[in-house]
């Protein structure tokens, strides 16, 4: 098997879907945990413009959840230094 179809079965795989989605609620949950609605709410906006181009629920979480972690990584010092 090629790279290609290891992707095309790992994206169409239900266990991948559930681990995406269990990882997903834990994201949610601590970014409440840590006040930042702002990154929920980009999770959010983000899984509904990628729900216009595809019907696909993996390629819907797994953008949301890379594009809020890697928004938190560059923009979560700004709010987080009051935390610690």
């Amino acid at each position: 098997m090629n790279f290609l179809d290891n992707t095309k079965t790992m994206f169409g795989s239900r266990g991948f879907l559930y681990f995406l989605l269990g990882l997903s609620i834990f994201n949610i949950l601590g970014y409440l945990q840590l006040q930042r609605i702002d990154i929920i709410a980009l999770f959010a906006v983000v899984a509904l413009l990628v729900k216009g181009f595809t019907n696909n629920m993996i390629v819907i979480l797994l953008t949301s959840l890379l594009f809020a972690n890697f928004y938190m990584f560059l923009f979560g010092h700004m709010r987080l230094s009051r935390y610690l």
